[in-house]
């Protein structure tokens, strides 16, 4: 108890968030973690703007959401911290977005695997 209170002691002072104990498990310390794979999300094709969608959505999960935050070490220990605005807009641009020239479930695979390849190398 009293080590989860002094990493959420660290946290309040460096503006982050500490992982819990099941982030802990999943998010070792590894360059490339095999475990965070890219994801998918097929919608039938709307009657609107599709970037109006995409913005709906991600304004609906807000910044403050696990998928748009970057992990930082703090004393031996891993925090979540909030992109920066910069940042965010390289994750916008980098991992959200609508990909219609994907038809099969193989080119969702390569480009899945291509994501891959560049994880994490945006915000180092």
């Amino acid at each position: 108890m009293l080590k989860y209170l002094i990493y959420c002691l660290i946290g309040k002072i460096y503006g982050v968030e500490p992982l819990s104990a099941n982030d802990d498990f999943w998010l070792y310390d590894s360059p490339i973690n095999p475990i965070n794979v890219p994801s998918f999300i097929v919608f039938d094709k709307i009657d609107g703007d599709p970037e109006e969608f995409i913005n709906t959505i991600l304004r609906r999960i807000g910044r403050g959401h696990r998928c748009t935050v970057k992990l930082t070490k703090i004393f031996g220990k891993y925090y979540f911290e909030k992109l920066t605005d910069e940042e965010y807009k390289v994750w916008k641009s980098t991992r959200v977005g609508i990909k219609s020239e994907i038809k099969t479930e193989k080119e969702a695979v390569e480009f899945a695997l291509q994501l891959k390849a560049q994880d994490g190398k945006d915000f180092k």
